[in-house]
């Protein structure tokens, strides 16, 4: 009778299967000309400027010849950012910086640059999905933290419209109305909720909607403001449930309350320009921003670029 080496073969195969990091991500081009728009919209205007792009396979950063007119707009390796982004600011180089999003703290920290932060998780060339932020020193004035929620959305409408080369939209329903599906998530976390039938109407859509030639999937109910109050209560409830179901409330020390009493606010606090978009269903398959040069004279390469640990 022989004898039965392998129980597992899909596990042993899986062993010799590459694996992906984040320092093998290569940026989908929708995504690297989305952020270009958005940084010369936002953020400091690109005219005249030199797109530089040192990270690709073979390229070595610390050697490129940077120019007073050079800004880097790239996705480094994660796993040497820190290295990088402490390289550019001692050499007054300006640059955009993709970076782990969980852990931009820990990068900037308290030095002359900015962590802008998202919640956008994206899915590389490769398959895989980072949960994105970025690095920055190109804001005027000085910012430390940037939450960038226009970059946000504009990140999470890209990333649902890439596969099939358009932008979908989201769709948020008013206080007071609700859906089977809403209900379901309250539900889901083992939370009951009672709405008699004098506080609910049904409605198969609302007006709104309808005048856009949308309506609620499977109808939907309007609340009385007291039922309303409830569900209210139950699907934030819900959502404890579902971030762990317990809350620990972490106290500051007196030395940290001291440290925060001696900040100040500048007084004059700069303003993010409002993002004028381009039309969304074009901006897939039509990139919106070519006017800087980029370098290195490659292009080839940019399909190339690593993302970093």
């Amino acid at each position: 009778m022989p004898k039965n080496t392998f129980t597992d073969y899909e596990g042993f195969v899986e062993k010799f299967k590459p694996k992906k990091t984040t320092d093998d991500c290569y940026t989908p081009e929708w995504l690297y000309n989305l952020v270009v728009d958005y940084i010369d919209k936002c953020v400091h205007p690109l005219a005249g400027l030199n797109i530089v792009r040192p990270f690709y396979p073979g390229g070595d950063y610390e050697r490129v010849d940077y120019k007073p007119d050079d800004v880097v707009i790239d996705n480094p390796p994660f796993s040497i950012i820190s290295a990088i982004v402490n390289f550019y600011l001692s050499r007054g180089v300006r640059f955009w910086l993709w970076a782990p999003g969980l852990t931009l703290g820990g990068l900037v920290k308290d030095k002359p640059c900015a962590a802008v932060v998202t919640r956008a998780s994206i899915t590389y060339a490769n398959g895989a999905i980072v949960n994105t932020g970025f690095v920055t020193n190109l804001y005027p004035g000085d910012p430390r933290i940037v939450v960038a929620g226009t970059l946000d959305r504009l990140l999470s409408e890209g990333e649902n419209g890439a596969s099939n080369g358009k932008m979908l939209p989201r769709y948020e329903l008013p206080d007071g109305v609700v859906s089977s599906a809403l209900l379901q998530r309250i539900a889901a976390a083992g939370i009951d909720l009672r709405v008699e039938g004098s506080e609910c109407r049904f409605t198969r859509g609302l007006d709104s909607q309808k005048a856009a030639g949308k309506d609620l999937f499977g109808g939907g109910w309007l609340l009385s403001r007291e039922a309303a109050a409830r569900e209210a209560a139950a699907r934030e409830a819900a959502a404890m449930e579902a971030a762990g179901g317990r809350t620990i409330h972490w106290l500051l020390s007196e030395q940290e309350k001291a440290v925060m009493d001696s900040l100040t606010t500048p007084a004059e606090i700069y303003q993010i320009p409002k993002y004028v978009p381009d039309p969304l269903n074009a901006m897939v398959a039509n990139p919106p921003f070519a006017a800087p040069t980029i370098k290195p004279e490659h292009p080839s390469l940019f399909d190339e670029l690593t993302l970093g640990q």
